[in-house]
């Protein structure tokens, strides 16, 4: 499939992110049924990412626990009152963290922090991966986060955001976009606005930090396996076809990013206001104290 020249177009049952992955897997074979090009026959890509400013060392790692994760979550609940796609993540007064994640609450965590504590983010994909391998959190075999959105197509799934978001992208530079050439954007990196027009109610905003990035890797078949200890610098694999991990891919529209609690890699779930218990927010800052870099992909 040749590359897209980006044109804009002017509550339910909750389910565990790993039934997510499944379900968006068969949805897929699905459409490769219909006729839908095989991708399989592709050689596998190799990905150009960009390279973090900081390195594990750098930074500390923390859920949103405490008074701090019940302040900033009322925060948020206020803010967006009677939306179902941040209401589905809550403080629990009982557990004394935030329960679950999507990438509309990631967000929203984010623009609180921007204005409040300047020295907190949340986690891109690499961050998290360090978090997974070394311990740093119990998230392996427990928790799933989200790091970022990708957007293959203007098509569905999440065709409406796609193309909002499209449109901002082409400002920035980013006028071409096709399942082969994958556009990764950190969520730590956007902002949400209220959007009647939305099946969400809210739609993605780039911000002046914001620097999308293309991760072909994220093109391959879905269900590659990948080796941890193969990665770059941001948590994507460099190459697949080895190892115990898989990566999980679409070829079409807008999906979140996420390190699921088995460490796999999903880049194909498009439900994006979908949370489970099983998810939590994980926050980055500098052990200097300092206040956050950006950590803007090369184009």
């Amino acid at each position: 499939m040749t590359s897209q020249l980006i044109s804009v177009n002017p509550s339910k049952t909750l389910i565990p992110i790993e039934e997510l992955i499944r379900l968006a897997e068969q949805d897929l074979e699905k459409s490769r049924r219909q006729g839908i090009k095989d991708r399989n026959k592709k050689p596998e890509p190799q990905i150009v990412t960009p390279t973090p400013q900081f390195t594990p060392t750098d930074l500390e790692y923390q859920f949103l626990t405490g008074d701090f994760g019940r302040d900033i979550d009322a925060g948020i609940q206020i803010d967006y009152q009677d939306i179902p796609a941040i209401q589905v993540v809550r403080y629990n007064s009982e557990k004394g963290v935030v329960v679950g994640s999507n990438p509309f609450y990631v967000v929203a965590v984010n623009r609180l922090l921007r204005v409040h504590h300047p020295e907190f983010r949340t986690a891109t994909q690499g961050e998290l991966e360090k978090v997974f391998q070394q311990g740093i959190l119990p998230i392996k075999d427990t928790f799933y986060e989200d790091s970022a959105l990708v957007l293959r197509s203007l098509e569905d799934p999440n065709s409406y955001l796609a193309n909002n978001l499209a449109q901002q992208l082409i400002a920035k530079g980013f006028n071409q976009v096709s399942p082969q050439k994958p556009l990764v954007v950190w969520l730590n990196q956007l902002d949400i606005e209220k959007d009647e027009g939305s099946p969400h109610k809210l739609s993605f905003k780039l911000t002046d930090e914001t620097s999308p990035f293309y991760v072909p890797i994220l093109s391959s078949t879905s269900g590659s396996k990948f080796d941890e200890s193969n990665l770059d610098s941001n948590g994507f694999p460099k190459s697949v076809g080895n190892g115990t991990r898989n990566l999980w891919t679409r070829d079409s529209g807008l999906s979140r990013v996420c390190l699921s609690g088995g460490g796999n890699l999903g880049s194909n779930v498009s439900y994006l206001s979908d949370s489970d218990d099983c998810g939590r927010v994980v926050l980055a800052k500098p052990r200097s104290g300092g206040a956050m870099q950006n950590l803007g992909g090369n184009q």
